[in-house]
This record gives C-alpha cells, structure tokens and sequence, in this order.
C-alpha cells in the first residue's frame, strides 16, 4: 500500500526506494480507507439546508418528474410519503432526493457530493449509507421512446445511456461516504457496516453489480466482497463507473489480475485522476500492470501523460525498467528522468545497462545516464561498486568529463555574447516581410496521395463495438448535422459504413471530436478524398499536435496556410509543417 506521509520527492537512503509514496501535489486525488489515519471528515453544516432549499425551488421541475407516467409508480409514492422531508425520509426516498440533485435533466445542483453530508447531518452515517447504495439504484433522467426524447422520469434503469453522464457525480459521492467512513467512529462505523452488509444479501431492484461493488468501494478491508464482486464485474461493460468502484477497492496483486483478466473497459480508467492514485494507494507496487496495460494502448498524450505520472512513483525495478524499454516513445524520456529523480541508485544501475545498446531507446538512455550522473556525482560515485564492469565504465567515462570550464571573462567574449541585440532598446525596427507579387494560390483541393498511401489508410481497423451504440445510422448522421458532431465510437462507424450519400450529407459541417480520430479520419479521407477536407480541417485547427497528419495528402490552400502558420508558431506541429511544404 502506498503511504501519503510528507516525504522527499528524492529517496535519501537504499531503503527509501523501495517505499511506495504518493507526491503532495497528488494526495487530494486519493479517497481514504479505514486504518490509513488522518482526521475525521466535517460535515457541512449548509449541506441539509441547501438540499431542502434546492427541492422547494424546483419543485415544478421535481413534480413534472414524479408525474410522468414512466416513472416508475413505488418510487414516487416513497418520496410523495415524505414530501421531500428528509427527516421523515426512508433511505430509498432519500436516494430519489439524491437522484434529482445529480441528474443532468433536471436544474444544476451546486456541490453534489453535499448530499452525502446532508443525510449524515439529519440522520447518521449508517443512514447515509443505506440512501447511497440506494442511489445507486435509482436514476432520474430522460428517455428515448422510440419517437423522441421524454422528460425526466424517475425509474431502476441506471444503466441507461443518459445516466451514463452523471457518473464522475455517482463516484464522488461515493468518495464523500467512503472518507467519512475512513474516520467514522467504531460505533458509527459498525452501524454502516451492518447496513452494507445487508445490502448485499439483498436482491437490488436494477444494476445489482454496481450495487454491490459500491458496498466494497466502501469497505475496501472486505476483501471477500472485493473478490467475489470482481468476477461479477466481467461481464459488466455498460460503462466507466463499475471499473472506477473496482479500481478503488483493489488491495492485493491477485485482485489486479483478476481485474485486468476479466474487465474488458478497463482503459476507461485513465479518465479519472482519483482512480488512478487511490488504486495505487491501495495497491503499491501491485498496480504496475493496469498501468501498463493502458500505456501500451494508450495514444492520447494527456491520458499517456497521466498514466505516467502514477507509474514513475512506482517504486520497483519492473516499472524502471518498463520506461526505459519505452524510451523511444514520445513523453517517455521525461517521465523516466522523473523516476531516476525519485529512484537514483536503481535509476543508475538500469540506465547505464541500457546505454549499450545501439537503438533508440537506447541511445536516449546513454542521454539521460549522463543528465542523472551530472545530476547526482556524490550519489553516483558511492554506487559505482554496484555496478558491472561495462557499465561501471560508462559512469566512469561521464564522471571523467564532468570538469566544470571556469567561466570566462566579459572582455574575452565576442560583443554579441556580452550585449545580445534583443536585450538592448535600441529601437531596431522589424524586418519588412518578403513579398512576391504576382503569384496567384489555387483554389481547388486535389489530393496528393504517395504511392500506397490511400490504400494504407483505407485498410485502417476502426472500432465498432455493437454493445457501446445501438443508433441507427440515420439517427448519427442527424446528430451530426444537429450538433457538428456525434459520440467518438458513433463517428467511427458512421464513417465506415454509412452510405455514401448519407455521409457526404454531413462532410460540410461535421465537427468530430479528436478522441481516437487517428483510427477512422484516414480511413474517411481514403473513401471520399478532397470532399473529406472540412472536418479533417476542423480537427486539424483544433489540436494540431495530435490531428496535423491527417492533412497530409490534401494539397489544399486551407492545409498550406495552416502549415506556414505551425512552421513558425508551433513546435508541437512543426515537423508536419515541413513535411508538407516540402
């Protein structure tokens, strides 16, 4: 388990690296357990006023729900018994009150997770308990009948798609419960415990898995909860928040691996920060494999960048060694430094072992040995009997060079070193821009294909996943048309097999979203060539780090001003910049 006490970022002593710690700018990510200290969580004392206040102001909003003929008739005859009136409430009236704070149709609700604290200040923890996994059975949302989308209604069904919205809500209340628990006191905490407990003898009216796993988020200690519920947890694929739970109540490396065995989403972890650093805290060393798991598939660079922000605090020779196996690959070299900061003698050890090698990741490893051994020589030079021979002589040959040059003196220096023109004020104007008149740019887009390069992109696997998008592809492409874009994945298989005249009805206005565009914009350019340009446009203007290749067979006068534009403005985008114009 990984410890969140105040500690160095960089291990002073042998023993030191071996400890799993949490850095400080990271702590307020990780959800408390039972038995890791720290003092009991205040209630808010606005939290219950607030609540009534909310249900009062939009009780036009809460009746139109409660009246809808779909909603479901025992849930609203439980709430319309207490009126709202939590201190008459029952735990499942209670969870409708919940269900209407959180809902995404229904008026926005200040601080959410305040729920949470409104139950325990009228009616106790244990109480607060019995509502939440109540809640999370009960959802208030719309629905769509086959014509249109209805109001909201109150109903079981919280594995329907609209629910699916206000699930980072579901996992921070849960949160809320799970630290006031973390510091309850035993008798308080022993009430809550019963409740759960029963609870998961029960027969839950809807979504029994995620029920369930919320009674073990909360008791992570229940190891026989965590357990059986992982195997129930592999057939649920309906979306973020069962894996979230799961993660979050991890402890041992046999509960990682039947998660990774049996949980086909587990990728949707990484959109979550507090999923991320809780299951380390849970697991330690443990969760390496749900970290690299994800990494190896994983190619969006903010997702890349979170993953290995947790994986460099892992403090082993496996997940060392995982980076600097990867350090051809972009981010990689930076998070590797970030490790060799926290771990410097294994950092030592391993990255003088790699810096023989003569590949890419190799030679970035001889680069980064010589930053650490620059960085660290008292270090480094108590270590060298650590080492093999080879490798010892790396180090060896660094520490040689390392001679600090005395610095020179001003007036041995050319004037240009000692007054840089662009430090003085002396009013130098600009250069006036070069200008050949007389040239006159096309204006149609012809596509500029290299030999094999259409056929490439045009083999391209896209995702298709039956289970994740039941939508016909009418109702796709409306929703492009109404709102520039759809889901990632619905964009995907529109794109694929959509008919030619239903896709080019979109073209013109269609603005996908970036998320996994690189697995079917090709594969769109491939089917529809220069009628493509728009969205690929789009996507390009808004993230050119990510989407600036997708232009480049187009020779188009949009795609040549973007790429003079990123030549001199952006780094992220300038090697396809010379590309292209080359």
């Amino acid at each position: 388990m990984a410890s969140t006490a105040d500690t160095a970022d960089t291990a002073t002593d042998a023993l030191s690296e071996d400890a799993c710690e949490i850095p400080a700018a990271m702590r307020k990510h990780v959800i408390p357990r039972r038995g890791t200290g720290g003092e009991p969580r205040a209630v808010s004392p606005e939290a219950a006023r607030y609540l009534a206040a909310w249900l009062a102001e939009h009780e036009a909003a809460v009746t139109a729900a409660l009246e809808d003929p779909a909603s479901e008739p025992g849930l609203v005859e439980e709430y319309r018994a207490c009126r709202g009136d939590l201190t008459a409430a029952t735990p499942r009236a209670a969870a409708v009150a919940g269900a209407f704070a959180i809902s995404n149709d229904t008026p926005a609700y200040a601080a959410p997770a305040d729920v949470v604290d409104a139950w325990i200040g009228v009616r106790g923890l244990a109480f607060a308990a019995d509502a939440t996994v109540e809640l999370f059975g009960v959802a208030v949302a719309t629905s769509f009948d086959g014509s249109r989308i209805t109001g909201p209604q109150v109903h079981h069904r919280t594995a329907d798609w609209p629910v699916s919205h206000e699930q980072d809500l579901r996992f921070e209340l849960a949160g809320r419960l799970r630290a006031h628990l973390a510091t309850a006191s035993e008798p308080d905490h022993a009430r809550a415990v019963e409740v759960l407990t029963r609870h998961r003898s029960a027969a839950p009216a809807d979504d029994q898995t995620r029920q369930r796993l919320l009674t073990a988020f909360l008791l992570p200690e229940r190891t026989d909860w965590v357990e059986a519920d992982l195997a129930d947890l592999a057939g649920d694929h309906r979306g973020t928040l069962g894996a979230w739970l799961a993660v979050c109540a991890l402890t041992t490396a046999d509960q990682v691996a039947s998660f990774q065995s049996g949980q086909r989403a587990v990728w949707w972890i990484v959109g979550e920060p507090a999923v991320l650093w809780t299951g380390f805290a849970g697991t330690g060393n443990a969760f390496l494999p749900i970290l690299s798991s994800r990494l190896d598939d994983m190619t969006n660079p903010d997702y890349v960048q979170r993953l290995l922000g947790v994986l460099t605090c892992v403090p082993s020779e496996e997940a060392l060694q995982y980076l600097i196996d990867n350090l051809a690959r972009k981010l990689y070299p930076g998070a590797a430094l970030e490790a060799a900061k926290r771990f410097p003698r294994r950092a030592l050890r391993l990255l003088a072992t790699a810096a023989g090698h003569d590949t890419p990741a190799g030679r970035t490893a001889a680069h980064l040995l010589r930053i650490h051994v620059l960085a660290h020589q008292d270090l480094v030079r108590t270590e060298l009997d650590s080492l093999d021979p080879t490798a010892r002589g790396r180090v060896d040959d660094l520490l040689a060079a390392a001679v600090r040059v005395p610095d020179a003196q001003t007036d041995a220096l050319p004037e240009l070193f000692v007054s840089p023109p662009w430090l003085s004020d002396s009013g130098r104007q600009p250069a006036e821009p070069v200008v050949i008149k007389g040239l006159t740019a096309p204006t149609e887009t012809v596509m500029a294909w290299q030999d094999g390069e259409r056929q490439e992109w045009a083999s391209r696997r896209i995702t298709d996943r039956p289970d994740w998008d039941d939508d016909s592809l009418e109702t796709i492409a409306k929703q492009i048309a109404d709102d520039g874009s759809a889901h990632w994945y619905a964009n995907s298989r529109f794109a694929a097999t959509a008919p030619d005249a239903l896709v080019r009805s979109v073209l013109p206005g269609w603005r996908p979203v970036s998320w996994q565009a690189d697995a079917w914009v090709p594969a769109l350019v491939a089917r529809f060539g220069a009628e493509a340009l728009p969205p690929v446009l789009r996507l390009a203007r808004q993230h050119p780090a990510d989407c600036s290749h997708l232009l480049a067979p187009f020779a188009a006068p949009e795609a040549a001003l973007l790429a003079a534009d990123w030549l001199s403005r952006l780094k992220s985008a300038r090697p396809f910049a010379l590309a292209w114009l080359n």
